[in-house]
């Protein structure tokens, strides 16, 4: 995995939220694709990205400044030719054992204290710029409470492997894109009816307003059944 720039001796510290645990379950499990079964670090967003070759999840993180405030960069942000390549891949592993707890409510609180813990995830430079080819980061998850540290855990991060080119897929919202908005937890339904062969499907809508056909593709004479997903209303702003 080239390096476009030199890489840095420290990145983060980045925050981690109960919802990135997930990031596990997109990695690919293949044992032929031994690259993507970790979850990229890309530095100019920063961002997350995992894959298994078939779908893949952009997350931008947020950039602890200190202990307390963070910011965050959406990817739109970027041209997608200017994600560059990764500094390192974090292995799945970090991401699948990370405490539970809602997205609304983080952490789980402690029992006993009623206070949540913070997660930062650091990254720190294994060996020399001159050492390229040897060059690993450790990525090290600390929990904080009450302003201190209180635990840690790290794993061993490689530079060296063959991660896709992320940013030639991504798709950016533009004005002649058709949006619609539906609940995704629909879907794992409408799977089960379906029930096509090869999980293929297809979708057809005219406007964000109008309700999503999904059907799938007729195989000799037998009846297939047809599905039509209904959009919700988004508040945005």
């Amino acid at each position: 995995m080239s390096k476009s720039k030199e890489p840095e001796a420290t990145y983060g510290p980045y925050v981690l939220r109960p919802q990135h645990r997930h990031l596990a379950k997109i990695a690919a499990k293949e044992a032929s694709r031994y690259a993507l079964h970790h979850v990229a670090l890309y530095s100019e967003v920063p961002m997350l990205v995992a894959t298994d070759g078939r779908k893949i999840v952009y997350w931008p993180i947020e950039r602890a400044k200190d202990t307390e405030s963070e910011e965050v960069i959406p990817p739109d942000r970027l041209d997608p030719k200017e994600f560059g390549e990764p500094v390192c891949l974090v292995p799945s592993e970090l991401f699948s054992r990370l405490p539970g707890g809602s997205a609304r409510e983080g952490w789980r609180r402690d029992k006993a204290t009623r206070t949540a813990p913070r997660l930062l995830l650091r990254f720190e430079r294994n060996g020399t710029k001159d050492a390229k080819e040897s060059l690993t980061y450790t990525a090290t998850v600390e929990t904080w409470v009450y302003g201190k540290s209180v635990a840690s855990a790290a794993y061993e991060c490689p530079t060296e492997g063959r991660y896709p080119e992320v940013g030639a897929v991504f798709v950016k919202p533009k004005r002649k894109h058709v949006r619609f908005a539906f609940d995704i937890s629909y879907l794992s339904d409408l799977a089960q009816v379906l029930g096509p062969p090869d999980n293929a499907v297809r979708f057809y809508f005219e406007d964000e307003k109008s309700g999503i056909r999904i059907d799938v593709p007729a195989k000799g004479e037998t009846p297939q059944p047809v599905a039509v997903l209904m959009p919700v209303t988004l508040q945005e702003g």
